[in-house]
């Protein structure tokens, strides 16, 4: 299967570094690049818990979305989570690669995963990434058949298995849907302006959505974790189509910090 260098080279052409945000951490976060990988897993979060569950499925790398060191280190102290993480990594011997914001702007990246799933047709992105058509933050789109509010909160709950939140009216028809997997609020006033009839995201808070419920716009809060996951299983299927004969395993540890009240 080749080494971790091998792999993160594969990422670096589905995601370059360079569409990440300045204050992102993309890429190899621990490891050895030298080191032989002949299984791998693809997760969301890198946790102490997925890191355990790597290391007993066997697997040398692991690629998440989420990185593990946002910030520096000027210590690994364990007591701390992800210093833990860190140490937890190294001393098993498992590399881990994130995939970030540049998976965010990346066609196909998360949004796409996420669309992909409540079955939305993908126009283009919200919010383009310099002069590109596909690249870009979220994802605008249109339903095959005009749907009430209250069918799209179900897809959440059934498709997602989210707990959303509603901004809006539930028995309103929509067709024209706006996405963005994880914190996508900041897109809003580009949805509204982009002529979404709704905006399917995570992390809203509350004066963004009150602006939100002011310039009519639908909005449903699935959660961060909800609108993220999709696109783990949808990177692990792209790696297997670049390498046929790679052991890829998809992550089954829950990472949502939420649970339902």
């Amino acid at each position: 299967m080749g080494t971790v260098e091998t792999w993160l080279a594969k990422l670096d052409e589905l995601f370059p570094p360079s569409w990440a945000e300045e204050w992102d951490n993309t890429g190899l976060q621990v490891g050895d690049r030298s080191a032989e990988v002949s299984r791998l897993m693809v997760a969301l979060d890198p946790t102490s818990a997925v890191i355990d569950e790597a290391a007993g499925a066997g697997a040398r790398l692991l690629i998440t979305h989420h990185p593990l060191i946002f910030e520096p280190l000027s210590a690994v102290d364990v007591s701390r989570s992800v210093d833990r993480a860190v140490a937890q990594a190294l001393c098993l011997g498992i590399a881990v690669i994130a995939c970030h914001t540049n998976a965010d702007i990346a066609s196909p990246g998360v949004s796409d995963a996420l669309a992909e799933v409540l079955g939305i047709n993908v126009e283009g992105p919200i919010v383009p990434f310099g002069a590109s058509r596909e690249l870009g933050l979220g994802r605008m789109g249109t339903l095959a058949t005009s749907t009430q509010v209250a069918d799209m909160l179900e897809s959440c709950r059934d498709r997602l298995g989210a707990n959303p939140r509603l901004i809006g009216e539930r028995h309103h028809n929509v067709k024209r849907v706006a996405v963005c997997g994880g914190s996508g609020a900041s897109l809003i006033p580009d949805a509204a302006r982009a002529g979404a009839d709704i905006f399917i995201t995570g992390d809203v808070k509350h004066h963004q959505a009150l602006d939100a419920r002011a310039s009519g716009l639908h909005v449903i809060d699935a959660g961060h974790h909800a609108t993220e996951r999709p696109f783990v299983r949808s990177l692990a299927d792209r790696l297997r189509q670049l390498e046929p004969s790679a052991d890829i395993l998809v992550s089954e540890a829950r990472t949502d910090p939420f649970e339902e009240g």
